[in-house]
């Protein structure tokens, strides 16, 4: 794990986070001219670092953040325009990218989602997710129902998580669970919430045993100042690699998906993902019963929620209630 070189080897995979400025954007073809934009960082960035293999933008630097009735202008369809044009320049540069599209929803009487959109380098559309904990209220996204994985490159496994999703931990470790050993999020962090930023990238990286590549807006929009301060996170929780707060930054660093597995294959103490589910082991083996440790969920908060959703809702915030 290293911020590396230009050029990356057939074990390493080389990533990269941008700090792309926050755009303003008024009307559906003022997006597709963003994407153009997006597709020179993307050939910009190959040109200048040849062994890249993934590229992440933020949230909302495909379609910009409105607060208005213009969003629903903007929304559109996977595949549609926009990543027609991301398609290509994944294809052209040979290189995965995930980017942030808003996506028409289809029941067309209902909100549309906010998703995470992974590109593969031959410029396919290899995975779509939908995010899961929008940001309410401000947010008025139609939440998604489901923590998707897919094969990624140089046998790495990739899933993503948007901003907020960060903020609750079965995101990440659902797709953790499921394989994924690099955890890509894009966001739309605003100050003041920089250093909230930065604690919880690391910790999800270490819970989880993966890469996490964090790609975050800066620059001022219409509405808030972001927090840029884009990051590689080993699975331990240090930084490999950041940006500083400034808008355009692009940073590079190389992982290795294959010590994932191995680490979580042959750990014992700091295996969180096999050690969750076999509670206790030690002791259970010296007492002669089950040598893999408890295994059932201790946890009556989800035993609950998921067998009776109403028994579990919280108090209405107060500050709704007016």
């Amino acid at each position: 794990m290293s911020v590396g070189s230009t050029h990356s080897g057939k074990d390493s995979l080389m990533v990269a986070a941008t700090n792309y400025p926050a755009p303003i954007i008024k009307n559906a073809e003022e997006v597709l001219q963003n994407c153009e934009k997006i597709a020179s960082y993307i050939e910009g960035t190959k040109t200048a670092y040849p062994g890249l293999d993934l590229i992440a933008f933020p949230e909302y630097s495909t379609q910009s953040l409105t607060f208005n009735k213009i969003w629903k202008e903007l929304v559109t369809t996977i595949p549609g325009p926009e990543t027609e044009i991301l398609v290509k320049a994944c294809r052209e540069n040979k290189v995965w990218g995930v980017f942030s599209i808003f996506e028409q929803n289809e029941d067309r009487r209902k909100n549309p989602y906010n998703t995470a959109t992974v590109i593969d380098d031959q410029g396919h559309i290899a995975m779509v997710y939908r995010k899961v904990n929008p940001w309410v209220p401000l947010e008025h996204w139609y939440p998604g129902n489901g923590v998707p994985v897919c094969k990624g490159p140089k046998g790495s496994t990739l899933g993503t998580f948007i901003c907020y999703d960060g903020q609750f931990p079965e995101v990440t470790r659902e797709a953790a669970m499921k394989g994924a050993d690099v955890l890509v999020r894009i966001s739309a962090y605003m100050h003041p919430y920089g250093e909230q930023w930065s604690i919880v990238n690391r910790v999800r990286a270490f819970e989880n045993m993966a890469y996490v590549v964090a790609s975050c807006a800066a620059g001022r929009d219409d509405y808030y100042s972001y927090c840029g301060n884009s990051m590689i996170v080993n699975f331990d929780g240090t930084i490999i690699s950041e940006a500083s707060r400034g808008p355009g930054e692009v940073i590079t660093g190389h992982i290795y998906p294959q010590v994932i597995k191995a680490a979580r294959k042959e750990w014992a103490s700091e295996n969180h993902l096999y050690n969750i589910m076999h509670r206790g082991y030690a002791a259970t083996r010296e007492s002669g019963e089950d040598r893999e440790g408890a295994s059932e969920c201790p946890y009556d908060f989800y035993k609950s929620w998921a067998k009776n959703i109403k028994t579990q809702k919280a108090t209405y915030p107060e500050a709704l209630s007016t």
